[in-house]
């Protein structure tokens, strides 16, 4: 396990790595979900909506934001990351459950059955 001051400059690390370079912006979502699991949670979901804001067009900054702050809690933002996905590759079964999960939670039923209208084979 990973002490708090480790924690520490590994984000200011990430941060300076990401500010130089926005296509760094992924290591930021790596280290928000080390907070995450260390107990930081609300650090953790603000450190990977930075990680979006400094790179919206990596899929891979977008899909790992969307999953860590599904898992805190945060489905609003979580799902505004998701539908973004979804727009990429509207395809991809996984994100659209995942979707439909976040709107269930917020009792946006009639947006949930849509997200997974594509999903059910019949």
């Amino acid at each position: 396990m990973t002490s708090s001051h480790g924690l520490e400059e590994e984000l200011e690390l990430a941060l300076s790595a990401a500010a130089a370079d926005p296509a760094n912006a992924y290591g930021l979502v790596v280290v928000a979900e080390r907070l995450r699991a260390a107990g930081s949670e609300a650090e953790a979901g603000n450190i990977a909506k930075r990680a979006v804001e400094l790179n919206p067009s990596d899929v891979r900054v977008l899909a790992r934001a969307a999953n860590l702050l599904h898992m805190i809690g945060d489905y609003g933002s979580a799902s505004e990351l998701l539908q973004t996905l979804v727009g990429l590759d509207p395809k991809d079964l996984e994100t659209r459950f995942q979707l439909a999960f976040g709107f269930l939670v917020q009792r946006e039923y009639r947006r949930a059955l849509s997200a997974q209208r594509e999903n059910v084979p019949f």
